[in-house]
């Protein structure tokens, strides 16, 4: 990892319209909090991204129903991490809607897959 700009949490993807990790996520976050545990001066902003939405903004979560998907999605990568040791002050999360996707226009499952994912972006 880099000590400063921005880091796409490859293999870091999310299940349609749920704030919940595709399988095999675990092992890519325990890496990253290892990284992270190496360099405790490094404060991470987690930005969450998600898919398919036909207009500007975020998506429902829907198993809550509410209309903050990638704000959830970054919030459960923050959460796995603090679990894993890394201290809360040194997280902050935030939702970035379809403002920034990775693929457009998505066309297949793997560009959706793609655009639903938490980056990671140094903030000090």
């Amino acid at each position: 990892m880099v000590e400063t700009g921005r880091l796409e949490l490859v293999g870091v993807n999310f299940q349609p319209g749920l704030r919940y990790f595709l399988p095999g996520v675990e092992a890519v976050l325990d890496a990253f909090a290892e990284s992270l545990k190496k360099m405790p001066n490094i404060k991470i902003e987690l930005q969450g991204h998600i898919c398919c939405q036909p207009f500007p903004g975020d998506g429902q979560d829907n198993d809550t129903g509410l209309n903050n998907l990638s704000e959830a999605r970054a919030k459960a990568v923050y959460d796995f991490l603090v679990k894993g040791g890394i201290g809360p002050n040194r997280l902050r999360y935030k939702g970035m809607g379809n403002y920034f996707p990775k693929v457009n226009p998505e066309i297949t499952e793997a560009d959706r897959i793609a655009n639903r994912r938490v980056e990671a972006v140094v903030w000090e």
